[in-house]
């Protein structure tokens, strides 16, 4: 289980850092967009397109890395009155819960995906980038969510069992 959580780890921080150059690469593209626009009077028309493709694109790849640091929101009123061992077991029953959308979202996406690639279907737009490449992000980013939600969970598991030793 070691290598697992090793590797997801790894892979969850590589996918938060490719977010970080997405947004870094997409306020460099709007800038520019600007300066064609405003200064040359000559705006690129791919660049709401892409901002929105880039948008999608962020937030799939950097949901395994916030819920590695549980940086997520949540809603604490109750489970601040909690226990820490009850608290585990809040924190357990909402992996699980999240684990099954996400199964949910890797089900439904990849038909989508299949759909979109079977059907050859393009946004109607200049960019013409087929639909199941954008499409595919949303059931990548999810098992990547649950590779990590797996890991969680285990953690948390095995914290409890520790805390039961004692």
């Amino acid at each position: 289980m070691h290598i697992f959580r090793v590797i997801v780890n790894k892979v969850s921080e590589v996918s938060f850092m490719l977010s970080g150059v997405i947004i870094l690469l997409m306020a460099v593209m709007i800038f520019y967009n600007v300066l064609m626009r405003y200064i040359f009077r000559t705006p690129l028309s791919w660049t709401t397109e892409m901002s929105a493709y880039m948008l999608i694109a962020i937030t799939f790849f950097s949901m395994p890395e916030i819920a590695k640091q549980k940086a997520h929101i949540k809603f604490t009123l109750f489970t601040e009155l909690l226990s820490p061992k009850k608290r585990y077991f809040t924190e357990i029953f909402a992996s699980f819960f999240d684990l099954f959308f996400c199964f949910i979202l890797i089900w439904q996406g990849s038909k989508i995906v299949h759909m979109a690639y079977i059907q050859h279907m393009y946004p109607p737009s200049l960019l013409k980038i087929p639909s199941f490449i954008v499409y595919s992000l949303l059931p990548l980013g999810a098992i990547l969510l649950s590779l990590q939600l797996l890991v969680r969970i285990v953690d948390d598991t095995q914290y409890l069992r520790k805390e039961k030793k004692q």
